[in-house]
């Protein structure tokens, strides 16, 4: 396995316990034990690697749709977060604008260390 593989699966790992309540079908008095609602995984991953991760345990939070994903530029680097709601941190040669971001239905969009991040309510 390469190393870039074995990242992906860890950040798999960890996505999939932050956001455990709103996957599987386990009990929310089970699920709220483990979710974690100030978290940012370890590292980024490629911007159709966040789509496939959110996809599985992510398909859909209020306004969020894991598709809207595809609309950031292909080169990005993408963060998964979970800031009480769905949020990303999104690195890209591209600098994303407030317009783009809005456009991705995003509640807020800022600059944070270097990153643009998306946060969804």
């Amino acid at each position: 396995m390469t190393f870039y593989k074995f990242m992906n699966k860890q950040i798999e790992k960890e996505v999939a316990l932050a956001y455990s309540d709103c996957h599987g079908d386990k009990p929310f008095e089970e699920t709220e034990k483990t979710r974690n609602l100030s978290f940012r995984a370890s590292a980024p991953v490629s911007r159709d690697e966040a789509v496939r991760i959110m996809e599985k345990y992510v398909p859909g939070y209020n306004a969020f749709s894991p598709s809207l994903l595809e609309h950031l530029p292909k080169d990005s680097q993408v963060t998964i977060a979970r800031e009480g709601s769905v949020c990303v941190y999104v690195k890209s040669k591209t600098k994303l604008s407030l317009v783009e971001g809005t456009k991705l239905l995003a509640d807020e969009v800022d600059d944070v260390e270097g990153m643009t991040r998306l946060w969804w309510d």
